[in-house]
């Protein structure tokens, strides 16, 4: 009763009481008392499916807004597409910390409630989801709310405050980047010895899904030899790749929900509609990018009446209303290549991104990757914006990491009613600002501007 009675209070503190019980549950209110139960509450949709944050996309570069759409649009998103940094983004923060609290309640309860029915390996699988969960919460948090990893200063720059307990009345203050970050690969390496290799449904986690965080997490942080293990460990479950040849380009929805290359399937939580069609258009530098042989500038993208393109190649299967943001194996073939192209693994590299090509490309019109080692790390990062644009979390992160570990001096810039917004390589803004609320109550340091 005492942890029921500290869920409820947590929601009712993160948004209001009011709001919540105003709101349909799928979560019973009975007390937790079974596996199922537990189980239960790892299934709500915000853990499950609406999961990922979306102040990274707003800022990316793999999209534009026009002049007229960007004044409709809510204050937040305007001033995180327009860089000016004033705004933090309070709901991603909150739905992060509300998935991150239901994973330490079903830590702290799995060990202790009725199987009911079930066995041994259910439990371990629920208590690997919850892990899951959490390890994967604190990693797209991170990729906003901290600065971009470095290992030589890790140690000296702020992270996340990591909540691991269900009790409210414990207070967190933010731990350091490296902390972060190690909280996030044992909580995910915990997940892999618990859950099985596929999930018996794509919207929970696998041993699968958690090499393929693991791969996502360690080239975040500038680590190629992990990057490449995780990667390959991930593969080994799933290598499965989409032939583009079969696509039908003039689909409205080319992608089914489910496909055979997702991995994890999770979409982000809310974007106000910034990626509907009416608003948002492909950079068209990007655009310009895809070769007429690569079936991707078809099979991602659509003429408007505008002369601009609207993205339909969103992996969720429906709108984009709801763009997917899991894990695929597409991604996991990028990560090897890469980490292996910096590891001087060349030839391995090549065979990755050869493979991934063919699934791609018109087959008689490959692009040539006999290249060194430079040139060859160029091009996958070349694939990796053409691959996962619209991809949530992806580019941020990407721009992020490249700018901290490999000077790549990534610079964004809007354009709107014929003033210029720039966001330069290594400017603070790049680190969204912690909600005030958060601030005040928590006694927390705030993120610099």
């Amino acid at each position: 009763m005492k942890k029921f009675i500290a869920l409820v209070g947590m929601i009712c503190f993160f948004s209001s009481c009011e709001q919540y019980l105003d709101k349909k549950s799928d979560m019973s209110l009975a007390i937790p008392s079974s596996v199922k139960d537990l189980q239960a509450i790892m299934d709500t949709e915000l853990n499950s499916v609406l999961s990922y944050p979306m102040a990274g996309d707003v800022g990316a570069d793999y999209h534009y807004v026009n002049d007229t759409r960007l004044q409709a649009l809510p204050a937040r998103i305007q001033e995180g597409y327009l860089f000016t940094g004033t705004e933090s983004y309070d709901a991603d923060w909150l739905d992060g910390y509300k998935k991150i609290f239901n994973a330490n309640l079903v830590i702290e309860e799995i060990d202790n409630v009725e199987l009911n029915g079930l066995s041994e390996v259910d439990r371990d699988r629920v208590k690997g989801i919850a892990y899951f969960i959490r390890g994967w919460s604190f990693l797209t948090l991170a990729i906003i709310y901290a600065p971009a990893f470095e290992e030589t200063t890790a140690d000296n720059r702020l992270g996340l405050p990591l909540r691991t307990t269900a009790d409210i009345n414990v207070s967190f203050q933010r731990a350091s980047l490296k902390g972060t970050f190690l909280r996030i690969t044992d909580d995910l390496k915990t997940a892999v010895s618990l859950l099985p290799h596929v999930p018996v449904k794509p919207t929970r986690p696998s041993r699968g899904a958690a090499y393929g965080a693991l791969a996502r997490a360690y080239l975040y942080m500038g680590d190629n030899q992990q990057a490449h293990l995780y990667a390959d460990s991930c593969l080994q479950i799933n290598s499965s790749l989409i032939d583009y040849a079969e696509i039908d380009a003039a689909a409205i929805l080319p992608f089914s929900q489910f496909n055979d290359e997702v991995i994890l399937h999770n979409t982000m939580i809310s974007n106000n509609n910034l990626f509907s069609d009416a608003n948002v258009r492909v950079d068209s530098v990007l655009y310009a990018s895809y070769l007429d042989s690569d079936f991707r500038k078809k099979v991602f993208y659509k003429k408007m009446n505008d002369d601009g393109y609207a993205f339909k190649g969103n992996y969720s299967g429906v709108n984009n209303s709801l763009i997917f943001s899991g894990i695929s194996v597409s991604e996991m073939f990028l990560i090897k290549a890469e980490s292996a192209s910096r590891l001087g693994l060349l030839e391995e590299a090549r065979n990755y991104l050869r493979v991934f090509l063919e699934h791609r490309y018109a087959i008689d019109h490959i692009p040539n990757i006999d290249l060194p080692q430079q040139d060859l790390i160029s091009f996958v990062l070349e694939e990796r914006k053409k691959e996962l644009a619209f991809r949530a979390g992806i580019r941020w992160g990407d721009i992020k990491r490249l700018n901290e570990q490999y000077d790549a001096k990534i610079s964004l810039r809007r354009k709107v009613e014929g003033n210029f917004y720039d966001l330069p390589a290594g400017d603070n803004r790049f680190v969204y600002l912690i909600p005030r609320n958060v601030i005040q109550l928590g006694g927390l340091i705030q993120n610099d501007r």
